[in-house]
């Protein structure tokens, strides 16, 4: 019996042509475990999109969880030496809590990770292939990159002085909306300062990952609105657009 790629369904023929993509680049497949010590989400609490994970006690009394996220473990596991950068790739299970729902679900993620030395090379492949990757499946699409730019940006605009950025960033790392519209650090600032930073973020749907400095995600949508994602580690990003004048 022949086999055909037509044969399968479309899910099936995008994992085939994304792991082609991401081999030919010069990534390995990370393999990883169902579950990891809950301790690892625990210490890395703001960088994940909840905090409700599902945990349980293994027979040897390690309290364990069922991965919410794969960037961590690769993160955590990968070592690479000086002056080398890493390239994975995964195709993974998560699981995380629905919002629609209020249940969680079992969300099947493929993404890719470069670690070690990440420079404008690095940076321009990841796009690259973040754009590559949509264009595999066969949909109109919109490649959005966040970074800390934008931020940056909105505070150049709205004159925000540098010893009250730091003060911002914080409460935007503990995802602290309540205190940034409250926020008012010096006497000169814009009273309305914090709501702008708020309304803001939320127009760019920039989270507490925004906010790592080693880590920045790329957000990839089709035009049906539904995510798509390829993951890197930058230092540097593509020039970010012009934030919107306050």
């Amino acid at each position: 019996m022949e086999f055909s790629l037509d044969s399968l369904q479309p899910k099936e023929r995008a994992s085939f042509a994304l792991r082609a993509l991401y081999e030919a680049a010069g990534c390995r497949k990370y393999h990883m475990g169902r579950f990891e010590e809950y301790g690892l989400y625990q210490e890395n609490r703001s960088f994940l999109s909840s905090e409700q994970v599902i945990t349980f006690t293994d027979l040897d009394g390690r309290l364990l969880a069922l991965k919410p996220d794969v960037t961590l473990s690769i993160a955590k596991t990968a070592q690479p030496a000086p002056g080398e950068t890493l390239r994975y790739y995964y195709h993974e299970n998560v699981y995380r809590p629905s919002a629609e729902s209020h249940t969680f679900q079992e969300i099947s993620q493929m993404g890719l990770e470069m670690l070690g030395a990440v420079g404008e090379a690095q940076v321009q492949q990841a796009v690259r292939l973040a754009a590559q990757s949509l264009a595999q499946l066969g949909a109109a699409w919109v490649l959005e990159v966040s970074h800390m730019g934008y931020l940056f940006g909105l505070f150049d605009a709205l004159g925000v002085p540098e010893n009250a950025r730091p003060g911002l960033l914080e409460k935007l790392r503990e995802k602290n909306a309540h205190e940034l519209r409250r926020a008012r650090l010096v006497p000169s600032q814009d009273p309305d300062l914090g709501g702008k930073v708020v309304r803001f973020c939320a127009e760019m749907e920039c989270d507490a990952r925004l906010c790592q400095p080693l880590h920045t995600p790329f957000r990839a949508c089709s035009r049906d609105g539904q995510p798509r994602y390829a993951e890197k580690k930058p230092d540097h990003p593509p020039h970010p657009r012009r934030p919107p004048s306050p």
